[in-house]
């Protein structure tokens, strides 16, 4: 029979995102997946979530970037909320930046929360190569704010910790135990993971495995939500142009 294109889950990289395609059967059973690098200069995320938006209903698509952005950058209540989920790895959590430091380069970040008063994050290198995801992200939803019921923000620490069913952080990426649990979590989901997994070829400049791992951890919830069974944190508060600031698990 026909195969549906059910959920997508998406993770920022170098070189634009990191997709992962998941279709259905008839029965609702996720039987293939389709991993594929999107370049942010070949139409990146706006090209996927114009493609979606087309098909009735369209996909659920979990995206790992801050989407609903605080009036000056810091935690967000779902951003508390996943840090006490995730314990010892509460760091892999960053504040979320707001509109104003979006385009701004690393140093110039710095500068623009070093002239703030009071409280501000502390920004790393990592973070900030994000900004450019973000504000791709965030502009596609302020332009049509209903794809939220459908474009979801999601944390692939979050999606793994229920996917393994723990109340306890998985062990880092970076250690060779964290990448195995990660892979056979997935493997146990995703009929073809493995082998997905196995093939990707992207240049590792552009995209690492662990953004691919994430991708799947992210397409994972996005199934959740469009089944209706995801875990939402947040308090149900808005940012400044009405967009919800929650992440499904």
């Amino acid at each position: 029979g026909a195969l549906r294109l059910a959920a997508v889950g998406v993770d920022g990289c170098r070189a634009g995102w990191v997709v992962v395609r998941g279709y259905e059967d008839a029965g609702g059973a996720l039987v293939r997946t389709e991993p594929e690098l999107l370049r942010a200069r070949h139409g990146g995320l706006r090209a996927l979530v114009e493609a979606c938006e087309a098909m009735r209903p369209p996909p659920s698509v979990g995206v790992d970037v801050p989407m609903g952005l605080p009036r000056r950058a810091g935690l967000r209540a779902c951003d508390r909320a996943a840090r006490e989920r995730l314990g010892p790895r509460r760091a892999c959590v960053f504040p979320a930046p707001d509109r104003e430091l979006l385009g701004c380069t690393f140093e110039q970040a710095r500068e623009v929360v070093r002239r703030r008063a009071g409280e501000h994050p502390v920004l790393s290198h990592q973070a900030v190569g994000l900004f450019a995801r973000i504000a791709e992200a965030d502009a596609l939803l302020a332009e049509r704010p209903a794809r939220q019921a459908w474009v979801v923000e999601v944390h692939p620490e979050l999606s793994f910790l229920a996917l393994a069913g723990s109340s306890r952080a998985l062990p880092p990426k970076r250690r060779t135990d964290g990448v195995r649990l990660r892979r056979e979590l997935l493997a146990a989901v995703a009929p073809d993971g493995k082998l997905r997994l196995g093939a990707w070829a992207a240049p590792r400049r552009d995209a690492a495995l662990d953004d691919l791992l994430d991708a799947y951890a992210a397409l994972w919830s996005a199934r959740r939500h469009a089944a209706g069974g995801a875990d939402v944190l947040g308090d149900g508060e808005r940012d400044e142009r009405g967009l919800l600031m929650q992440m499904v698990t």
